[in-house]
């Protein structure tokens, strides 16, 4: 098992990803390559404050480019998509709309 943490590395407003970015987006997201397969392979989001966040999933052969929306497991102030059989060169994400309230960062 590997894991990688990124605390306080991903926007929540619309002012702090143009901050960030330098450029206009409704949306964040995390994203997980797996480059070689898994036999399981499972990205976690979480967040201080859960209620400010409406995430969803997608999972995307990049092969094939095809994306398809992913199941997103909710607890606790965790979101999670878990992917079995998980093929080579497959990208999980998670994303979430941007608030417009600047005084949320």
């Amino acid at each position: 098992m590997t894991r990688y943490g990124v605390p306080d590395g991903l926007c929540r407003t619309a002012e702090a990803a143009r901050r960030a970015y330098r450029a206009a987006t409704a949306f964040e997201w995390v994203g997980l390559l797996s480059r070689y397969g898994a036999a399981t392979a499972t990205l976690s989001l979480s967040c201080k404050q859960p209620e400010d966040l409406a995430p969803f999933g997608s999972v995307t052969d990049l092969p094939t480019g095809q994306e398809t929306p992913a199941h997103v497991e909710a607890t606790d102030g965790q979101w999670r998509p878990t992917l079995s059989n998980c093929a080579p060169r497959t990208l999980l994400r998670i994303y979430w709309p941007l608030a417009v309230d600047a005084q949320v960062t």
